[in-house]
């Protein structure tokens, strides 16, 4: 339970006579992409750690885009109702590697190892070559974000980014 600050005067305890459970999805308000980092704002607190970055896609005009890679680094924003998506992390360096081929001899060391390595597809230059054409929009799968209490945002097919604001 969250009481607003400054909601109580006079200092009298207070006693609760029903609690009713939020059942309510979190709302994406507004949505920014600023310096690399795509920038959420809901409507109510929502966790960090239940955010899932590969159910975001970075679409153009017609929809069409790429989900955001399953790594993008999450944290939590400016306070609880904001998460901030860094899907510039890894841009311009080798990121997934795969050793298929590792062949052992009698004693168990490794004497042969083919390496297949391949570059990250950089959501923050896919963001860029869709500005570069029109706008930015977001579409969002069911059950992207999780508020505290446990109830998935609902699916979004074109959210437009804003501009970011300044304080």
């Amino acid at each position: 339970i969250r009481i607003a600050q400054g909601s109580i005067v006079g200092g009298v305890p207070l006693q609760a006579r029903s609690i009713v459970p939020d059942t309510t999805a979190p709302n994406l308000l507004r949505a920014t992409y600023a310096s690399g980092s795509l920038y959420l704002f809901y409507d109510e607190p929502v966790k960090d750690a239940m955010v899932s970055s590969s159910k975001f896609a970075l679409v153009n005009v017609d929809g069409q885009g790429d989900a955001l890679h399953s790594k993008t680094p999450i944290s939590q924003g400016i306070d609880e109702n904001a998460i901030v998506l860094q899907i510039d992390f890894g841009c311009g360096s080798l990121q997934s590697c795969v050793w298929p081929n590792l062949t052992y001899d009698m004693n168990g060391t490794a004497f042969q190892a083919n390496a297949s390595c391949t570059d990250l597809e950089c959501d923050s230059e896919k963001a860029q070559a869709i500005i570069n054409n029109g706008a930015l929009y977001l579409q969002v799968e069911e059950g992207a974000v999780y508020d505290y209490n446990h109830n998935p945002s609902l699916a979004l097919k074109k959210f437009e980014l804003t501009e970011p604001e300044c304080d």
